[in-house]
């Protein structure tokens, strides 16, 4: 791979189970060593814990104003997610409240169109791909009408009007059902008939509402709308690498001058599925994710978003704002070696790395840290470990995950904010809950506050299908 130049880092968002913005994670792992998760907030028969966001993360949402309806985008927020028109799963809500940060952080206003500015939005995800509606896959399965399992929006009281001309209008009595009119005087008819949705998805019982949740759940999409984006959006779900895979993707979309900002990260809820799926594995922890830690005995899910707001020069420099970091290089590559286990001497995780670094025009003893994957179950952190001690013996490596939980489609994203924050600060943090080193691994993780010794940075992803990602971040602008 050709060296390629840097992509400035104008602004940054983050929310996790440490914090529910950037500044608050970054104090909490500082001022914390140990991190205990929490219950399950499903009814499941086995109880492993898990890292949640505190319900104050989500206290904004888009507002569509009125007068707008057949117009794409969105101003402004409400106070209350209650009050606004349109409904978001709880990964987008995630999302949004990173990447408002991010926004607000790089000096835009949220109720104000960057002028001339083409805008991208690239979201890592697994779970808002297509796992955020457990419910409505059930409800399905069982060939159940939504109402009983949500008497709440019986007798109409769920049905939605989302016309995206003028004069849509839903028709009588139709109880629970929506209409999508596309053009002037779209009407849907009496008991329902004749609207888009129409008698014969009404005579299949489907939950409607929820179905339209679904259609409308793309968190790309969905920021797109919300920050007015004039250029592409995209959803990626390369599983655990999809964050770093985004944030890499609208690096290149820069570069390429396909847009003059990108809204880049990945965002991720606890999911019902997801959680029965990993214990299905036997993957998480009964007590704590502890990486690198000689007991160790697996992953904790958690939840969250991390986003970052990457820019061109000349519009970065018309704005005369400064850069918190770059995306100086960034590498993808997959091992082939096993459905959900890496390569055990990490040759995928070398070959992204390689990549990486390359394209950065930078060499591996050019790192000041490696922020590691470290999800602490015993073959990840063993693939990991042979990779360091190999590869690169010497530099300090960080994992947080143990603050965090493993939030899967997020992850790379979290994980590059903090690895950008930390460069921009001058000090890693100690990794939190490891205490015993591991012999087998044959090195230990930060286990201190410790300075940063240079100017760049890795952060890794390995996933599920033998994915690995690496992004090298720079640091800013003084």
């Amino acid at each position: 791979m050709r060296r390629a130049g840097p992509v400035a880092i104008s602004g940054m968002g983050l929310v996790t189970a440490a914090g529910s913005c950037l500044p608050d994670t970054l104090r909490t792992l500082e001022r914390e060593r140990e991190f205990q998760p929490t219950p399950p907030p499903f009814a499941v028969a086995f109880g492993f814990p898990v890292f949640r966001c505190a319900e104050a993360a989500f206290g904004l949402c888009p507002e569509r104003p009125a007068g707008r309806s057949g117009e794409r985008g969105f101003t402004g927020v409400f106070p209350d997610p209650a009050e606004a028109p349109l409904r978001l799963s709880r990964t987008t809500m995630l999302a949004l409240c990173a990447a408002l940060e991010a926004w607000r952080s790089a000096g835009f206003s949220e109720t104000a169109e960057p002028p001339g500015l083409r805008l991208g939005i690239v979201v890592g995800t697994s779970v808002g791909a297509s796992l955020d509606f457990f419910p409505l896959y059930a409800a399905l399965k069982a060939g159940n009408n939504i109402s009983e399992l949500c008497p709440e929006r019986a007798d109409g009281a769920g049905g939605t009007n989302r016309g995206r001309g003028a004069g849509s209008a839903s028709g009588a009595n139709g109880a629970g059902g929506t209409n999508r009119g596309r053009g002037a005087g779209s009407t849907s008819g009496a008991n329902g008939a004749g609207g888009e949705d129409g008698p014969a998805v009404e005579k299949q019982n489907l939950p409607l509402t929820e179905i339209e949740d679904y259609l409308t759940a793309n968190p790309a999409q969905a920021l797109g709308e919300i920050f007015r984006c004039s250029g592409p959006a995209l959803s990626v779900a390369d599983a655990c690498s999809s964050g770093t895979d985004a944030v890499g993707i609208g690096a290149g979309w820069i570069r390429s001058g396909i847009c003059d900002l990108v809204l880049a990260g990945g965002a991720d809820a606890l999911s019902y599925i997801t959680y029965v799926g990993f214990a299905g594995l036997r993957l998480p922890s009964p007590t704590v994710c502890r990486p690198f830690d000689r007991r160790r005995d697996g992953l904790t899910l958690g939840e969250g978003a991390g986003f970052m707001l990457l820019e061109t020069e000349a519009s970065r420099r018309k704005r005369k704002v400064k850069a918190v970091a770059f995306a100086a290089g960034y590498g993808t590559a997959a091992d082939a070696h096993h459905l959900t286990a890496p390569h055990p001497e990490g040759r995928g995780l070398a070959s992204a790395v390689q990549q990486a670094l390359a394209q950065a025009g930078l060499r591996m003893e050019d790192m000041a840290f490696i922020n590691a994957h470290g999800t602490a179950t015993a073959v990840n952190d063993a693939a990991e470990a042979a990779f360091f001690t190999t590869r690169c013996p010497g530099i300090p490596v960080i994992a947080t995950k143990g603050a965090t939980g493993h939030t899967l489609g997020a992850a790379g994203a979290i994980e590059a904010v903090l690895s950008a924050a930390h460069l921009a600060d001058g000090s890693l943090p100690a990794t939190p809950n490891f205490r015993e080193p591991d012999p087998a691994l044959g090195f230990s993780p930060v286990n201190a506050p410790l300075p940063v010794r240079g100017g760049a940075a890795v952060s890794l992803s390995l996933a599920f299908g033998g994915n690995n990602s690496a992004l090298v971040l720079t640091g800013g602008e003084q």
